[in-house]
């Protein structure tokens, strides 16, 4: 950390943070990643896919701000490169097939406040989220699931800190995939998400539940 936190800045910081809108989560953050899943987010004619199939898949979301609240001169920059392994069994479960993910991912993080003259960064390790899941295959075209996401803070976290790795609570997040393809060129894609966050032991904070839907529409051109 490039400045360390004086009593004085601390004060200025609660100040400005009073002065800024309310927020359903602590910091303004969460751990859904949005617009990570896109197309065929659920995989289709489920029945027919082999007895025990795994699936290894690597993305990145990058996120940026130069506003929160009445902080002068804020700045924010985050990346997040999250390795993802599926697996997919033969155990049925209520009529659809049981499966798992985990998601691994590495946080980049830059913070500036520079009103009060505050940098900090930190890259490392974030919350590892593990979901149990269920696929059912309606025909060859349509397949939803249901899983149960439950991201657990095993990033770092410092409260005195700009800069962390980890939100410092437990999510428990239900999540419900769809895709749809109606055609050779055509894929609907859909996955809703209810967030249930636990408490940062760190801050005494709740963080509220969030509720976020992700969608796509993908159209392949066929050239003659």
């Amino acid at each position: 950390m490039k400045n360390t936190l004086s009593l004085l800045t601390l004060t200025a910081l609660a100040a400005a943070l009073a002065a800024a809108p309310a927020l359903a989560s602590e910091s303004g953050s969460d751990n859904i990643g949005p617009g990570a899943d896109g197309f065929f987010v659920a995989p289709l004619d489920v029945d027919n896919l082999p007895a025990h199939l795994f699936a290894f898949s690597i993305y990145t979301n990058r996120y940026t701000a130069d506003e929160f609240g009445a902080l002068p001169g804020f700045d924010a920059k985050v990346t997040a490169t999250v390795p993802r392994i599926d697996y997919l069994s033969p155990v049925k479960v209520l009529g659809g097939r049981l499966g798992m993910y985990v998601n691994l991912p590495h946080i980049q993080q830059q913070v500036t406040i520079a009103g009060f003259g505050m940098q900090d960064e930190e890259s490392g390790q974030g919350d590892i989220t593990v979901a149990p899941a269920v696929v059912w295959g309606k025909g060859k075209h349509l397949s939803v699931a249901a899983a149960l996401e439950i991201t657990k803070p095993t990033g770092t976290y410092d409260v005195t800190r700009l800069a962390n790795t980890s939100t410092n609570y437990t999510t428990y997040k239900p999540v419900i995939p769809l895709t749809w393809q109606p055609s050779d060129t055509l894929e609907v894609s859909g996955k809703f998400t209810y967030s249930f966050n636990q408490t940062n032991p760190d801050t005494d904070y709740r963080s509220g539940r969030i509720a976020h839907l992700d969608y796509s529409l993908s159209y392949q051109a066929l050239s003659n």
